[in-house]
């Protein structure tokens, strides 16, 4: 029956090309839309490559001290990552990056003396490759002895290899002039891409390569970020138990001449984490719910509601076609069902269109696109092209939600429609006109 239904509506489609055209291009904006925001977010929270354990991450980005005079609100400090996170208890690897990579402070002076070149650093240390699953194309990480003496050894991206060198291979053992200070190139990672802002970086460097790396604002506060990648899920609550116990600990002690410290609900998962904007502020998830509910409300019931007015028309073009199939005893269930798979048809080759679209919308924009979800967006640093990886567009949970959207566009824009063109008599339906 259900092939009966898809040949008779592939029969319809090209009878009513107008109606179909329209159809199928109102249903493929509203999911090129839809699918825009849903690859965004996916490759904000899934496991994408290099952050494939982001499921096992916990983060701890920022902290507060309050006191009578008020609040202040950083970073961690040294203090905190070196003396309470890298012990902790139930982990398989605890990093830290020091402050913020930065295009405009680094630079690699070229051996020719040409103009120099701007490199995205990300200052850290040896766990960052265990966090972070960088696939290793030569070469290795700098080791815990080369953090520890603060030996200026990098790990560089492929892409930024072929910028220095022509060539991604025979890099490693290779030097190069970073800031006018000699450094030696010790391993090669398939570079992880701009959109994954946490991992991304031209050069890896210990952060102990940068001068008062030690320094912070107060014992607590400094210019770090942690992230703690866990075992397994059962040790997530170990683990932030321990960090507030920690904090308690500090709170009652002498320490705490500068204030209170607050780290809200950190350490937090990766996904809670990214909506995390303010440092001294909880997530308001009501908020963040409302924002998703009202997008799903004007991408889904919007364009839903336009569709229904066309298939209302349609409907009653072909009320007469009904009243003959009912006179020749076709019922109200098998009539519905014909109608709903024609649009279901409709919808599907809308999805796919659309699906086709925000593949070129995401990658003609060069990434500008995804600076809609920054509070405080920054821009695209120079020289830096934004790349997509096979599992940030081709992934499963895309293909679900086009699917689920599709059937949802059919249902709510063809059932009301359709039950209320069958449900008139067939006199009625014999005797309407085109």
């Amino acid at each position: 029956m259900i092939k009966l239904y898809i040949k008779q509506a592939w029969h319809m489609l090209k009878e009513e090309k107008l109606f179909s055209v329209l159809y199928v291009v109102g249903t493929a904006l509203a999911i090129t839309m839809t699918m825009i925001i849903s690859i965004m977010y996916y490759i904000r929270l899934a496991p994408v490559y290099p952050e494939t354990g982001r499921n096992l991450t916990l983060v701890v980005k920022s902290g507060s001290l309050v006191s009578e005079s008020g609040q202040s609100s950083s970073a961690i400090s040294y203090n905190i990552l070196n003396e309470w996170l890298y012990p902790l208890k139930g982990v398989e690897a605890v990093t830290g990056t020091f402050g913020e990579p930065s295009d405009e402070d680094d630079f690699v002076q070229p051996a020719d003396g040409g103009e120099e070149i701007p490199a995205f650093v990300r200052y850290t240390d040896e766990n960052f490759f265990r966090v972070f699953t960088f696939t290793f194309l030569d070469g290795s990480p700098f080791s815990k002895a080369d953090r520890l003496s603060g030996l200026q050894k990098a790990v560089i991206s492929d892409d930024f290899a072929r910028q220095l060198f022509g060539s991604a291979e025979n890099v490693v053992g290779k030097h190069i002039s970073l800031n006018f200070t000699d450094v030696q190139i010790v391993g090669v990672v398939k570079g992880a891409s701009f959109l994954t802002p946490v991992s991304y970086a031209q050069l890896y460097l210990p952060y102990t390569t940068v001068d008062g790396y030690e320094k912070s604002w107060s014992w607590p506060l400094g210019y770090y970020e942690a992230y703690i990648k866990v075992k397994d899920r059962a040790n997530i609550a170990l683990v932030k138990e321990q960090v507030h116990e920690l904090v308690r600990k500090y709170n009652t002690s002498g320490k705490n001449s500068d204030g209170h410290l607050d780290i809200q609900d950190q350490p937090e998962m990766y996904w809670q984490s990214t909506f995390h904007v303010w440092s001294n502020v909880g997530v308001d998830w009501t908020t963040v719910m409302t924002y998703f509910v009202l997008i799903f409300m004007v991408l889904l019931f919007v364009p839903a509601l336009n569709l229904s007015g066309m298939i209302s028309h349609r409907m009653e073009c072909r009320l007469p076609e009904m009243g003959v199939r009912k006179a020749f005893g076709a019922n109200r269930r098998g009539l519905l069902g014909q109608v709903m798979w024609e649009n279901l048809l409709l919808s599907l080759l809308g999805g796919l269109l659309g699906l086709v679209l925000a593949w070129l919308s995401l990658y003609f924009s060069g990434g500008a696109v995804f600076s809609m979800l920054d509070t405080f967006p920054d821009p695209l640093p120079e020289g830096i092209k934004v790349s997509y990886g096979v599992d940030m567009l081709f992934a499963p949970m895309v293909f679900v939600v086009a699917l689920l959207f599709c059937i949802a566009m059919n249902l709510l824009s063809a059932l009301i429609p359709a039950i209320r063109s069958l449900r008139k008599n067939i006199v009625y339906s014999l005797n309407e006109k085109r």
